[in-house]
């Protein structure tokens, strides 16, 4: 998964920016209920701001209303069409729906625009390891993955080894 989105983007006007920080604190609190009474009015009023329909979206998901996140995160997306949290979230509810194919093209359009995407390659991994079953796409991800956090997940050195020895089995 991948954390909030933690600003907005500029030239908000200050009760826009209030709700937002106000949301934030409880997307934290894990008040999903009460982010989505924050935000719900104040994203109808702004979609040009894709860092707060993200933040919608996450608060949709948890209360597993996945049509509504999928719908702010398309709207986040007409916007920025390489916004990265978006990208990830929407990725990750195509995955859920069982729509692989789908959810692997979002993963590749947002290591496109953002290379360095630590939770894209850990997801793209899991989607070919666990879902699409391509041991090949999986390894190259985890390890690009590992490269950028520094080698400090042991979990994922542990993907890495048994995709390796399967691999030599195999």
């Amino acid at each position: 998964a991948n954390p909030a989105a933690q600003t907005t983007e500029p030239a908000v006007d200050p009760g826009t920016q209030r709700a937002f920080d106000q949301a934030v604190a409880l997307l934290k609190q894990q008040q999903y209920a009460q982010v989505v009474d924050t935000l719900a009015p104040v994203a109808a009023k702004h979609p040009e701001l894709p860092g707060l329909l993200v933040n919608l979206a996450v608060a949709y998901i948890h209360l597993e209303r996945q049509e509504h996140a999928a719908a702010a995160l398309q709207q986040a997306l007409a916007t920025d069409p390489e916004h990265p949290a978006a990208l990830n979230w929407l990725a990750i509810l195509e995955r859920r729906a069982g729509r692989f194919e789908e959810a692997k093209s979002l993963y590749q359009r947002l290591l496109a625009a953002h290379p360095e995407s630590r939770h894209g390659h850990l997801n793209l991994g899991i989607l070919c390891d666990l879902y699409l079953r391509q041991a090949d796409c999986a390894l190259e991800h985890y390890r690009r993955y590992q490269e950028l956090a520094a080698g400090e997940d042991a979990d994922v050195s542990g993907w890495i080894a048994d995709l390796e020895r399967r691999r030599q089995q195999g």
